[in-house]
């Protein structure tokens, strides 16, 4: 490292020269593997470390071709100078200003007022003490801070302005004229269902009657149109075109006590009991949807009906306990 001062690298760029002139040295001496260098007397300094600012100037405007040797000449004229700094560039080449060490501020203070020729000509030489220009550095960088402030504030961005949207036309009136047509087509359809059609009502039926049940037990003796049943009840209402057919199921009741059980009761529905039920929107709705379903839709819940009974009976069936495989002594000896 000591080879790559300029001073030094101006004199020789031989290696071995250099080692043996720090061996003579009486300042420092050489590591045995001959790459490091340090001080025999430690160097301690009590001064205070801005004493160094004190007694440096900082100059620019210098003249061209400058180097170490001729600004040290140059302030030398002034007074002893201990140190003299040429910054630079990472590239090497010199930014054009220097720092000049005296051995007292004294020195330093004669310099500025005799070599600091700036006041005259902006391009002659400029001196001013080091504790000056860190002042200047110091107010140089509050200035380039609060101009990034001021430039990279980031302004608050507008707040985009709500379109209106189009009022929407009130559709209530249509909205009400619509529930009062529905309402006078399902009345009027249920006047039709009830002036064309009978309703038996069977009640007491045991457990285990099922819709299928129903419709395979009445299904031979009387055209059915409808049956409002819900699994798991013990009341249902069948739906039969004619008088006729009504007040015949009813009369029959012992016929199909077999299958739907021993207290089963079947009569034909009249006056306000069978006005409540055609008000009940409930059985309406069922009727609906069984007729725009049709005989597929029945066909359908008739199959999950039967598979529901063969995976209830086959629940119930007892399964054979699995029993472990034994060999008689004879075939043991066999195999062996």
């Amino acid at each position: 490292m000591v080879q790559t001062f300029n001073k030094l690298h101006s004199l020789t760029s031989d290696e071995r020269i250099v080692i043996e002139s720090l061996k003579n040295s009486t300042s420092v001496c050489v590591s045995p593997d001959e790459k490091r260098v340090k001080r025999i007397v430690p160097f301690v300094s009590t001064a205070d470390p801005s004493a160094y600012d004190h007694r440096t100037v900082y100059a620019e405007n210098l003249p061209e071709n400058y180097s170490h040797d001729s600004i040290k000449e140059m302030f030398s004229n002034i007074g002893p100078v201990s140190y003299v700094s040429l910054p630079k560039y990472p590239d090497k080449s010199l930014k054009g200003y220097a720092f000049i060490e005296f051995e007292t501020e004294e020195d330093a203070q004669k310099a500025v007022s005799q070599l600091d020729k700036f006041n005259e000509d902006k391009e002659k030489l400029r001196v001013m003490t080091k504790t000056h220009w860190l002042e200047y550095k110091k107010q140089y960088k509050q200035f380039i801070q609060a101009d990034k402030i001021i430039v990279h504030r980031k302004q608050p961005r507008p707040k985009p302005q709500k379109k209106e949207k189009p009022k929407k036309e009130e559709k209530k009136p249509a909205r009400k004229e619509e529930a009062q047509n529905r309402e006078e087509v399902v009345a009027e359809r249920q006047n039709v269902m009830q002036e064309t059609e009978k309703v038996v009502r069977i009640s007491g039926m045991k457990d285990g009657v099922t819709k299928v049940i129903l419709r395979n037990t009445l299904e031979d003796n009387f055209p059915l149109l409808f049956i409002n049943y819900k699994a798991g009840n013990v009341q249902c209402e069948i739906h039969v075109k004619l008088e006729s057919e009504a007040q015949e199921l009813a009369s029959r009741r012992d016929d199909f006590s077999s299958s739907l059980g021993p207290d089963v009761t079947i009569r034909v529905l009249t006056g306000e009991e069978e006005k409540v039920y055609w008000e009940k929107s409930g059985a309406f709705k069922k009727f609906s949807k069984d007729k725009k379903g049709g005989r597929g839709e029945t066909k359908v819940n008739e199959k999950k009906e039967v598979a529901k009974k063969r995976k209830v009976e086959h629940a119930q069936t007892e399964k054979p306990k699995r029993q472990h495989i034994k060999f008689d002594d004879d075939e043991e000896e066999e195999v062996q």
